[in-house]
């Protein structure tokens, strides 16, 4: 079994090749390249504030509605943090607002396809209830 890791991510217009995400000096640049190597053994990807989009990543196509994050179970994804936390327990999600943005190109609605193979994440998103502004949704295992 692979030992947990914490793999954290910097809204920039930097690159995601030569880093590892270990550290916030070594941070993924997008959303999407942490999600790709992350493992179900328990990794947590922090993500540092501002909004990540599908379509930004190594391999994915600016303004393509066909992307999406495809999150796993048993990976861990927290927002909240302003790029300088050791510990999960020093983000503050209120002052650092942390947005999974599937509004491409401003102009769309957030969905979810019921045909997905993984029907654990179809069931947690129809649970989902609209919240009272601002509630911070922290977390998908």
């Amino acid at each position: 079994m692979n030992p947990k890791r914490t793999l954290r991510t910097l809204r920039t217009d930097g690159s995601d090749t030569g880093v590892d995400g270990q550290s916030w000096a070594n941070a993924f640049a997008t959303l999407q390249k942490p999600l790709s190597v992350a493992t179900p053994s328990g990794d947590e990807i922090w993500v540092k504030a501002g909004t990540y989009y599908p379509d930004e990543g190594p391999g994915y196509t600016n303004n393509n509605r066909s992307h999406s994050f495809v999150l796993q179970i048993g990976v861990g994804v927290y927002g909240g943090f302003d790029g300088t936390e050791s510990s999960k327990s020093r983000r503050d999600w209120v002052a650092n607002a942390t947005i999974l943005g599937g509004d491409i190109k401003e102009d769309d609605l957030l969905f979810h396809d019921e045909r997905a193979p993984e029907p654990t994440l179809a069931y947690l998103l129809s649970r989902m209830h609209h919240p009272e502004f601002p509630e911070p949704l922290g977390v998908f295992r």
